[in-house]
């Protein structure tokens, strides 16, 4: 497994998540935004049966929310 890469992420590429779905990281969180938040990029998961959900990560790739969220490594 590839580690996780934000600079790839954000290009698009696919990540792992703990839960072994994919996801992907759509934007970073603007500095104005952070005050009030940990959140640092967000994205979305799609599970094995082709459903969506909003995801939102530390800079670690961790999903305080939902932890089986958590970004693992790069897919594929």
């Amino acid at each position: 497994m590839k580690s996780f890469n934000l600079e790839e992420a954000l290009k698009g590429e696919p990540v792992l998540l703990k839960n072994g779905d994919k996801g992907y990281v759509k934007f970073l969180v603007p500095d104005a935004c952070s005050k009030n938040t940990q959140t640092e990029f967000v994205g979305y998961g799609i599970s094995v049966h082709d459903e969506f959900y909003i995801c939102e990560w530390d800079g670690e790739g961790n999903d305080r929310l939902y932890d089986e969220s958590s970004i693992i490594g790069m897919w594929g």
